[in-house]
């Protein structure tokens, strides 16, 4: 079948109905902006390869083509109710967002490739909704779909804040971390986890440890992704000292980096300023990463001593567990 019909070398096409309709109809407009959202996020389902994130750009094209199809025939069946999609995509904004930091200022595109892609998406999206409003103004479109690209565009601006955060954060954290490497450091890479018998030994090391300087600690332990394989606290520990413990765990896992060295980066001026702010991150130290043979395995968290005191217990306690 060949994919030219010359019938709309006139300027005219048809969409659901036989009636010929002019190119530049609401409705053909509509649709192209849709058409080239769509295109445009398949460039961005590809920067994130196969993860969860890449799927769910598969889903939302798959709703546009659905959205197409209302718009060329309302009646189509085609067509399914976008609300929950909607509410998917709030939920998604709103957990992104109580990950990243504050922003005082509109962000121009161009911190990385992937936010920028996202951006022109972004961009595209926002067309397309006006080129929707243009012809819900002549004829009716659902409301359901009107509240959907709205929302798309929103989430497209706060997935590409998003990458951002995220790349700037890798970015400087790597740096970092290379820098440490020309200095004799380890090179760090993801493996297997900590056991539960290896948090439990640590914790049994360093709360020793600390009871022979006449110190009262809690010691937490978590898995390369932050997640908490055990904690405890010695007598006399304050409930705030047993929450940063494991917060300064989390961290040490999560950016691959002591605490301490993060309390550097995020001075004020610095590139990481303000990234404790959300108060899942914390650059007190006394947050150590856990490696052994170079791989990461997870982090030890230490709190209830000064920042230094805290520091070398943990620094102990993970020399304890990887040896």
């Amino acid at each position: 079948m060949k994919i030219y019909t010359k019938q709309g070398d006139a300027g005219k096409t048809t969409l659901f109905d036989p009636v010929p309709i002019q190119k530049h109809d609401d409705a053909v407009t509509a649709m192209g902006a849709i058409d080239e959202l769509i295109s445009f996020l398949g460039l961005v389902k590809v920067g994130y390869g196969g993860d969860g994130q890449a799927e769910f750009i598969g889903c939302a094209q798959k709703k546009l083509f659905s959205m197409c199809a209302h718009i060329a025939c309302r009646e189509n069946p085609a067509f399914r109710s976008f609300d929950a999609d909607t509410e998917e995509l709030e939920r998604r904004m709103d957990h992104m967002q109580a990950e990243m930091l504050e922003r005082d200022t509109f962000a121009p595109p161009g911190s990385c490739e992937l936010s920028a892609h996202i951006d022109v998406a972004r961009a595209v999206c926002r067309r397309a909704e006006t080129r929707l409003s243009a012809l819900n103004s002549r004829k009716p479109v659902s409301p359901e779909a009107m509240r959907y690209i709205n929302r798309l565009s929103d989430y497209l601006y706060i997935l590409a804040r998003y990458a951002d955060f995220v790349y700037i954060i890798r970015k400087v954290v790597s740096e970092s971390m290379n820098a440490a490497n020309r200095s004799g450091g380890e090179v760090i890479c993801m493996s297997e986890s900590l056991s539960l018998a290896d948090a439990e030994r640590v914790m049994a090391r360093v709360t020793e440890k600390a009871r022979e300087t006449g110190l009262s600690v809690a010691v937490a332990a978590v898995k390369p992704d932050g997640l908490p394989i055990a904690a405890h606290a010695m007598d006399g520990v304050f409930p705030i000292s047993f929450n940063l413990a494991i917060k300064k765990a989390y961290t040490a896992a999560a950016l691959k980096t002591p605490t301490h060295e993060l309390q550097k980066l995020a001075a004020p001026g610095k590139e990481l300023y303000g990234i404790d702010a959300d108060g899942k991150i914390t650059v007190v130290g006394g947050g150590t990463p856990v490696i052994r043979d170079g791989k990461l395995l997870g982090a030890i968290g230490v709190s209830g001593g000064t920042a230094a005191e805290d520091t070398a217990l943990a620094e102990y306690g993970a020399i304890v567990v990887s040896i």
